[in-house]
């Protein structure tokens, strides 16, 4: 199953055919199209500028180079933020330097209920003859797929609540898929749908981005998303867009084992890998250690079960790769889950 992402549902369905029972698991992705959902652009108006620091005077970068990693906490307008070292490789040096240039940030926009914003920045001094340093993009402390006002608006036709931010439940319908024992409707299987909601009170359009398994799952699919509202949405608001991904299983609950991949494997099938200019220190994210990351491109960003902060660049890099596409005609890696290994040493593609 899909695991790692702060949005779970657990659907219930009646499966006639083969099997009784089958459940249907559900990853919400919302597109940046909901209205009041400012934030983001916000943030990027305010955090996409020059960095006016370099390697601090006087002091030399290390053959392994020094990574900092900071916590910057922000609850008024034109305020210093709180800036916290949660990491760092090197001198205490380092670290201040980094610390000293993020409370000069300012977000010139907060939450009405003024929320404390957290966030987080990664900053990599590299060593070598002409050292530099590498500022990464400022992102939120969690990265989550569905605001609490989000889920507010998200209901089911009936009025109630259609999923939630924090518990697995089983919403009133079923999804079914009457399954047979031969060919491809032996395998439920899989299914993306992306649906536009374009009112508060009308169904949403539905779009099949990619189905696997039981040719009868769509329809299933299709009349269970007509009850879906988006209630928040005002005249003349832009529509907002999901992507639901149904993972459906025979009822023992079973699924397909993850593929098992090492690195160094897996960097071989990315697209385009000498073009990628990224360094990963993994010897500061207590390596060795395993990923696990559900391969969905095109359709939309992998996902990948990790929450330790300091392989927080990492994982989004790994968000974001697809595979090459001689290794994926018809798109039949999307859905598919590997278990990926990462030793102790430092991946320089710079």
């Amino acid at each position: 199953m899909i695991r790692g992402c702060t949005l779970r549902q657990l659907v219930a369905g009646s499966v006639l055919g083969l099997c009784a029972f089958a459940y249907a698991q559900v990853a919400p992705d919302l597109s940046a199209s909901a209205p009041n959902r400012a934030l983001p652009a916000c943030e990027s108006a305010t955090f996409d500028r020059g960095i006016k620091v370099g390697v601090p005077p006087g002091m030399t970068v290390p053959p392994q180079g020094v990574v900092v990693r900071v916590r910057l906490e922000f609850q008024e307008v034109n305020v210093d933020p709180t800036v916290t070292a949660t990491f760092n490789s090197g001198d205490q040096t380092f670290a201040d330097a980094v610390v000293n240039e993020a409370k000069t940030y300012r977000l010139p926009c907060v939450k009405e209920d003024n929320a404390l914003l957290r966030y987080m920045q990664e900053v990599q001094f590299v060593g070598g003859e002409a050292p530099k340093v590498i500022w990464g993009p400022i992102r939120p402390e969690r990265r989550t797929l569905l605001t609490s006002q989000d889920a507010r608006c998200f209901k089911a036709a009936d009025g109630l609540p259609n999923w939630s931010t924090s518990e697995w439940f089983r919403p009133k319908q079923g999804i079914g898929a009457i399954v047979s024992k031969q060919g491809d409707d032996a395998n439920p299987g899989i299914l993306t749908a992306k649906m536009t909601f374009r009112g508060p009170d009308v169904a949403p359009e539905t779009e099949i981005l990619l189905r696997r398994g039981s040719s009868r799952l769509e329809s299933s699919v299709r009349d269970y998303v007509e009850g879906y509202r988006w209630a928040c949405m005002n005249k003349g608001d832009p529509p907002v867009e999901t992507v639901q991904t149904f993972v459906y299983v025979l009822d023992d609950g079973t699924l397909p084992a993850p593929a098992a991949l090492t690195l160094p494997q897996f960097l071989s099938a990315v697209d385009k890998i000498t073009e990628q200019k990224v360094r990963f220190d993994f010897t500061t994210m207590g390596c060795p250690f395993n990923l696990r990351l559900r391969y969905w491109h095109p359709f939309m960003s992998n996902d990948v079960a990790d929450s330790n902060p300091n392989r927080r660049e990492f994982v989004e890099w790994l968000r974001k790769v697809s595979v090459k596409p001689e290794l994926n005609p018809d798109n039949k890696l999307a859905g598919r889950e590997f278990d990926v290994s990462v030793p102790c040493l430092v991946l320089d593609l710079l």
